[in-house]
């Protein structure tokens, strides 16, 4: 297990990925909201021949959500952060400014040593978590266009919760991060130790 200080840390970097998360999550809300608030004409249009390739994108849509976790937490994904020489002040750069915080750099230094690399864990889980909250937001996109050309509001229910199941499977979770961090840091030391005996 990490030090206390290092989890606090690590906690922080994910602070701008939780509010992505919590940005495309009040957006699903927001478009459910919207379709029920459109008025329908006087006659609906027949749109049934939209259902099957929109059900098809949805179906599509979840399998790669699912299999994009799956994918963004193999360990060996996160083995190059242990195969890096990290200091302290690479992690203490005030992002707007681009000038080291010293507040900031005298608390990473007090990090124990060898855990001063999961501060880098956030950065491979990055790309793929915001694949992720694309995937949702365009699930529920479906279902807004698919309920408005009908002129039906309720259709777009099952896929907004699908979006909403989909994005609280992917919530960035500190325990998640640190589980495949250190399944990573053990198969570096690993592979050093194997390097030493040949």
């Amino acid at each position: 297990m990490i030090s206390t200080l290092t989890t606090d840390l690590l906690k922080r970097r994910m602070v701008v990925m939780k509010i992505l998360w919590a940005a495309i999550t009040m957006s699903i809300l927001i478009l459910v909201f919207v379709t029920f608030q459109i008025k329908p004409p006087t006659q609906t249009p027949p749109v049934l021949e939209l259902n099957i390739p929109f059900v098809a994108i949805a179906v599509l849509v979840s399998f790669l959500s699912f299999a994009l976790r799956r994918w963004t937490y193999l360990p060996k994904r996160f083995q190059s952060c242990f195969g890096k020489t990290h200091k302290p002040e690479d992690f203490a750069q005030n992002p707007q400014t681009g000038q080291i915080d010293e507040n900031r750099l005298q608390e990473i230094k007090r990090v124990p040593e060898g855990e001063l690399s999961f501060l880098s864990l956030p950065g491979p889980i990055f790309v793929p978590f915001i694949l992720s909250l694309v995937l949702s937001e365009a699930l529920t996109l479906c279902g807004f266009v698919m309920s408005n050309s009908a002129h039906e509001p309720s259709l777009i229910i099952p896929y907004a919760v699908t979006g909403l199941v989909l994005n609280l499977f992917h919530f960035p979770t500190l325990s998640k991060i640190v589980e495949a961090g250190e399944q990573a840091r053990a198969a570096h030391q690993g592979e050093k130790t194997g390097l030493k005996f040949r």
